[in-house]
């Protein structure tokens, strides 16, 4: 009878395991949570709007949220624009655009990190900060021009190679 009680307990405490009684969520997983929570709590801007307020010159400052050998490569023109890194957007941009209501829209280059960075400027105050959906290749796929240190000009035919 004792055995049969302690295979019992044993039995119940490894289903109660999280390692046996559920997959394990890896922190991949956990990430892409966060980002789809993240994008339900935030403003977002499609490529299509962004190049109309670029057109008609709306007042905004398009800021690219990648590290500097990245905006190198290519970038989107705007009147008003800057790059500041995600890892430091609060800081310089709480510096440098005291104004909370402040037009701003974020891009990186798939859209993660654009989107950490519109909350965390949603999260200090700023009340009219977007995320351009898809960051930098969707505005490409779509067939939007992108500049670097050669000039401006489209992708034609453009395939990824990001996942």
């Amino acid at each position: 009878m004792f055995q049969k009680i302690i295979v019992v307990l044993v039995a119940v405490t490894l289903l109660a395991t999280p390692a046996f009684s559920e997959e394990q969520v890896t922190p991949e997983q956990r990430f892409k949570q966060s980002i789809e929570a993240i994008q339900s709590g935030i403003k977002s801007i499609d490529p299509e709007t962004l190049a109309a307020w670029i057109e008609n010159e709306r007042d905004f400052i398009l800021v690219d949220v990648r590290e500097a050998n990245e905006v190198e490569a290519l970038q989107i023109q705007a009147e008003d624009s800057m790059a500041v890194p995600r890892g430091v957007i609060e800081v310089k941009l709480s510096r440098k655009i005291k104004d909370l209501d402040t037009k701003l829209v974020l891009y990186c280059l798939k859209g993660d990190r654009g989107m950490l960075a519109t909350k965390a400027l949603t999260d200090i105050g700023y009340t009219n900060a977007y995320n351009l959906d898809g960051g930098i290749l969707n505005w490409i796929k779509e067939g939007r021009k992108v500049s670097n240190m050669f000039g401006s000009f489209e992708m034609k035919d453009y395939v990824s190679n990001f996942k």
